[in-house]
């Protein structure tokens, strides 16, 4: 019986993909990708198969491929990425290259292959946007709301997306909530609230504001129509889904062919800040 359900994708950090698939249990696994390339640096990308939400007794790590074959092409060079440990993704394992770096304006495909199963992914890489200048609004107590200034390019239309992590923490960055937006119908000087990163494995109240004293960093990625698809239809799945594991049946458009998941090109302007 097919019906609309969720894919778990224990390697995306706020732990969401949503999309209309087949539930039958004799249905075949299919791969999950979370993957990205950025300018003038190395590609990463992590693996599972498809986890049924629904198997009470699932094990992330029986999920977790770690002996497929991952390669990436700019169209005029083919790598290989070895996978390994990283302990920076959960679960902690992912696929790198030290044999090529991303670069603004290139084209990107990603091919993986693992047990029968295999996936294919295209992306570029668009023209770093700088950001401006962070302001900092003063909440209750000693929660602070810092807002990202940026200036856009008054006839080309742009996507951004922002990223976050607390200096000192073994993590990457991750998913500013709501932090997906574009130029569209705002030309010139632009603002957009820098709000702490949601994810499924928090214990305590999500607290969209920042406590004064922390130093963080602060990373504005601009990507392609493409990213922004994705990224916004996963905002809004976690905002409005109500669980962050059970959310949304709508799909989460994705440029991920044979599979689920992503692989995307970022341009990254970055900031370390302390919360005044």
């Amino acid at each position: 019986m097919k019906q609309a359900a969720l894919l778990v994708s224990p390697l995306l950090a706020l732990s969401l993909l949503a999309s209309c698939v087949d539930t039958d249990p004799s249905s075949p696994p299919v791969l999950v990708v979370e993957g990205y390339i950025e300018e003038g640096d190395y590609p990463v990308v992590a693996l599972t198969t498809t986890l049924d939400p629904s198997d009470a007794d699932a094990d992330v790590a029986d999920y977790l491929v770690r002996w497929g074959n991952v390669f990436i092409s700019d169209g005029d060079t083919t790598v290989r990425l070895i996978g390994g440990s990283d302990s920076s993704f959960f679960p902690p394992y992912t696929y790198r290259s030290f044999d090529m770096k991303g670069e603004a304006g290139k084209t990107y495909t990603l091919t993986a292959d693992y047990d029968g199963m295999k996936v294919t992914a295209r992306t570029s890489i668009p023209q770093r946007v700088d950001i401006d200048s962070v302001e900092f609004i003063n909440g209750e107590k000693d929660l602070v709301q810092p807002i990202v200034y940026l200036t856009s390019e008054a006839d080309t239309m742009q996507y951004y997306r922002l990223f976050t992590r607390a200096k000192g923490k073994n993590t990457r960055p991750l998913p500013a909530f709501l932090g997906t937006f574009t130029n569209e119908s705002r030309r010139g000087i632009l603002s957009h609230p820098l709000n702490r990163p949601r994810t499924a494995l928090d214990t305590a109240d999500y607290l969209s504001s920042f406590r004064r004293g922390e130093t963080i960093e602060v990373r504005l990625a601009a990507m392609t129509r493409t990213a922004y698809d994705f990224w916004i239809d996963y905002d809004n799945a976690l905002a409005f889904g109500g669980s962050q594991f059970l959310a949304t049946s709508v799909p989460l458009r994705s440029n991920v062919v044979g599979g689920y998941g992503y692989f995307f090109g970022y341009s990254v302007s970055r900031r370390i800040l302390t919360i005044p």
